[in-house]
């Protein structure tokens, strides 16, 4: 350790505790900095103790731009990481998330200005997930409705199943991530359009650690419905009902990143496609990293709407039929998607995912062996898994592994947010299907729950 700082930590056993940091010279204390992350505080030390001897002048004291013309801002990223700003006379900048040495060496001198982080000074992080909200009402027929059908009178058509079970469950692309990323342990902030009819809903998500202060709610319309009857041979009668999704429109981003941060990434999944509109050239305007997720609405939009939803993409999600349909569409190659997009996430069903990226060969990710029950609602949750491992900082092929994962429980079980797990043994499955390296980096994450 540095001649001349001084440190004590503290720990309750499961990350949380204090940390108290000194530095002294000539024997007079010059800063301190206390915080109740464990982690953080290891991480604001480790900085502070390789730039003590190297001319940091009370750096801990001071709250300015002095001495080397520059400063280094450290601030907590939700308990879970940390963003390092860099700025120089010149105006150049540096954002490094979680490996902040990479900083050190931009700084003129290898100097670092740490100073005391008060709770007003730290600039908080977000993850935003836009999409639809609904519950869906499933029902069971015992009976062919091909049997009840007559051909040659379908134009009269006029007839009615007595339905053997009625299950109504919580649903919506937004509302099932935003549970997934809860469930690792994450805060998303829901942001769609519902009725008055949301409050169980609501509570629900909340329970389970959702941010729904920003969910629009209707003073006319219900919340979206999904109505599906299924007979045995599978065939189906559905309904959807957009209902309050419309009024998705009426919502602007910028007040929802007053109020809890400056979005790591907003997803924009299926939603009424003048607000999925509406989102996408809000991020693009403002800055704001997006990830396109356009899904179901591949089947409705035409070229201009699906170009204008993934255009400058961070990330673009779709299965394997939909990238044909989004080539067919925008009339874009592959390879002039992938120039228009960082990065193509592909899922294939139990074939795993195939991640694409401009210039680099692809990479596949294998799925977990599972006992499938019911897919609905798989692919909301391998996006959760995946975008949770990139907040943390993982790599793609990592962050994937993350959703897969987590895509594993949900097929494993009925309904799209009735899953549990346990951090043991969410690592445990990891562990078993991508190996110890891949558990060990992912288990330093949950264990910070």
């Amino acid at each position: 350790m540095t001649p001349g700082l001084r440190r004590r930590l503290t720990s309750d056993g499961g990350g949380a505790g204090s940390v108290e940091m000194q530095v002294q010279r000539s024997g007079q204390r010059h800063g301190s900095l206390r915080h109740g992350d464990l982690w953080f505080g290891r991480v604001l030390l480790e900085i502070v103790e390789s730039n003590a001897g190297c001319g940091c002048r009370d750096s801990l004291r001071r709250q300015s731009r002095h001495s080397f013309g520059c400063f280094a801002r450290i601030g907590m990223h939700r308990r879970r990481g940390v963003r390092v700003g860099v700025r120089s006379p010149r105006e150049a900048h540096v954002h490094e998330r979680r490996d902040y040495r990479r900083v050190l060496p931009a700084l003129p001198g290898g100097s670092v200005h740490a100073f005391p982080v008060r709770p007003s000074e730290v600039t908080p992080m977000s993850l935003l997930i836009a999409g639809s909200i609904a519950t869906d009402h499933l029902m069971s027929f015992g009976g062919k409705f091909a049997d009840s059908l007559v051909v040659e009178q379908l134009d009269k058509l006029s007839v009615s199943f007595l339905v053997d079970d009625l299950e109504i469950r919580r649903g919506g692309c937004a509302a099932n991530i935003s549970f997934g990323l809860a469930r690792m342990g994450l805060t998303p902030v829901l942001v769609g359009a519902v009725g008055e009819d949301f409050v169980d809903y609501r509570s629900w998500l909340e329970r389970h650690g959702v941010d729904c202060d920003s969910v629009h709610v209707s003073a006319t319309l219900h919340t979206a419905r999904f109505v599906c009857t299924t007979d045995t041979t599978m065939a189906q009668f559905a309904s959807f009902y957009p209902g309050a999704m419309t009024e998705a429109r009426l919502i602007e981003l910028r007040p929802i990143v007053a109020r809890v941060g400056t979005p790591d990434y907003v997803l924009i999944g299926p939603d009424d496609p003048v607000a999925m509109t509406r989102h996408t050239d809000e991020c693009r305007q403002r800055g704001y990293r997006f990830v396109a997720d356009p899904s179901q609405q591949l089947a409705f939009g035409d070229g201009t709407l699906i170009r204008g939803l993934i255009d400058q993409a961070t990330v673009l999600f779709s299965n394997e039929y939909e990238s044909h349909l989004i080539e067919q569409k925008t009339e874009w190659t592959r390879d002039e998607i992938l120039s228009r997009v960082g990065t193509h996430v592909v899922t294939l069903g139990a074939q795993g995912v195939r991640i694409e990226r401009a210039g680099a060969d692809p990479i596949t990710v294998a799925a977990c062996q599972v006992e499938a029950v019911e897919p609905t609602g798989v692919g909301d949750a391998f996006r959760a898994g995946f975008l949770a491992g990139l907040d943390w900082g993982c790599s793609m092929e990592r962050s994937a592994q993350v959703g897969c994962t987590l895509a594993a429980y949900v097929v494993e079980s009925v309904g799209t947010q009735e899953y549990t797990f346990t951090n043991t043994a969410f690592v445990k499955r990891l562990r078993t299907t991508y190996g110890d390296e891949a558990a060990d980096e992912v288990a330093a994450h949950l264990t910070r729950r």
